[in-house]
């Protein structure tokens, strides 16, 4: 592990080899049959726009429904410890702090 990231700090990788080391988007969505290797997310294109924000709403939809805690944002979970409410009401409830509560 160590020479892939010695290659990426120096340079010398390829943008795909890269792509392991950068920050990744907030979204991605891939067609896994043309790109198994999932390299080419089709979250910014036109045709995906729907889908993706279908998807979106419905993974939203389920995390709540089975109080997944990936839900919340970790700097949100630091917020309730302040008050008596637990992390997933609080968050629920409208009055996040970072996006002044939408």
């Amino acid at each position: 592990m160590r020479a892939y990231e010695a290659a990426y700090e120096a340079g010398n990788t390829n943008e795909i080899q890269s792509l392991f080391y950068e920050p990744k988007p907030l979204e991605q969505f891939f067609d896994t049959g043309p790109d198994p290797w999932q390299v080419d997310s089709l979250v910014e294109q036109p045709a995906s726009k729907a889908r993706v924000k279908s998807l979106s709403k419905e993974l939203d939809r389920w995390m709540v429904e089975t109080r997944d805690v990936g839900l919340i944002p970790e700097l949100d979970w630091a917020i309730p410890s302040a008050s008596s409410m637990m992390p997933l009401p609080y968050f629920l409830s409208g009055e996040r702090w970072i996006d002044g509560g939408k």
